[in-house]
């Protein structure tokens, strides 16, 4: 912690406590956005010895110490958290979210349908709305990228087609994540921030130079929350090149493929995972073209990585 934080826990004590959100982090200081302004906060020195850190749309309460800066007191309870396996371990986010917006690119870097499942899974494990959204169309004069996406509308997810450069469809995403907390979710190089741009006038994302090896031009450092005009709130953050889905058992997997429910039931055996069990009803159905050869083999490839990050 801070050499500080001691001193301001003292200063708190006696301030009246007010709630907030927590905005965005930095180092080991808080942004909380609280009556229209905002106050950096650092975290009281208990909370901080339990290990219990604030994420970016926390509710917190919080007690002043000076002008525009604070100690939070107090995390309240969480209505979910999205979050990522990385070396093992549980990668946090952001919480308190309502709708996950799922960004891809056209090209630059290239769509990687698998994550797309990825990240529907994490979405859906935790209860939320999730939506994709394929930005830099203008990089996909033939359609292709558009029309294979149309596998994701056949499901009935929701696909929107953007481009941060021409502005095409960022009005209508603008229009479905207002009033409510949305979160981007994407590879690095997606636009994410570009798109955050255009969404809220004046944005300015905490970015850096991406590599080649990266694919992309630029990447978010910092998770970070931001008003809407039209309401509600967004969340951008940083980009990844790999995504292992946190907290979902081997045996649940299918039941996030909406497509292999009609036939699970029908398989011989009530544990069956479908991938190499005799009389499995989905592979079946992926044999008579009933369900995507693409999606099975991203499940099947899931599968067989479960649990090795």
């Amino acid at each position: 912690m801070p050499e500080r934080a001691s001193d301001l826990d003292t200063a708190a004590r006696g301030a009246p406590l007010r709630e907030g959100t927590v905005t965005a982090r930095l180092q080991r200081e808080y942004e909380v956005a609280c009556g229209g302004a905002a106050v950096r906060c650092t975290l009281r020195g208990k909370l901080y010895g339990e290990g219990r850190i604030p994420l970016v749309g926390d509710r917190v309460r919080f007690r002043d110490v000076g002008v525009a800066q604070g100690v939070i007191e107090a995390i309240e309870p969480r209505r979910n958290v999205l979050s990522r396996a990385s070396g093992g371990r549980r990668h946090l986010y952001c919480a308190n979210v309502d709708t996950v917006v799922i960004v891809c690119a056209a090209q630059a870097p290239p769509i990687r349908p698998a994550l797309i499942d990825r990240l529907l899974i994490t979405a859906r494990s935790e209860g939320l709305d999730a939506v994709i959204c394929l930005n830099k169309i203008d990089l996909d004069p033939e359609g292709e990228v558009v029309r294979m996406l149309g596998l994701y509308r056949e499901l009935e997810y929701e696909v929107f087609f953007t481009s941060a450069l021409t502005s095409a469809g960022v009005r209508e995403l603008g229009e479905r994540i207002s009033k409510r907390v949305s979160v981007l979710f994407g590879h690095s190089g997606v636009g994410k921030t570009s798109l955050l741009r255009l969404l809220v006038p004046g944005f300015e994302g905490r970015t850096r130079s991406v590599t080649k090896r990266a694919r992309g031009r630029h990447a978010t450092t910092e998770v970070s929350l931001v008003g809407l005009k039209e309401g509600g709130f967004v969340i951008d953050t940083p980009g990844f090149r790999e995504f292992t889905v946190w907290g979902v058992a081997l045996e649940d997997i299918g039941s996030y493929y909406p497509e292999f429910l009609p036939f699970a039931g029908r398989c011989k055996y009530n544990d069956c995972l479908h991938l190499d069990e005799p009389e499995c009803a989905v592979r079946d159905a992926v044999q008579a073209g009933h369900i995507s050869e693409l999606r099975y083999g991203n499940y099947v490839r899931l599968i067989e990585k479960h649990g090795l990050e």
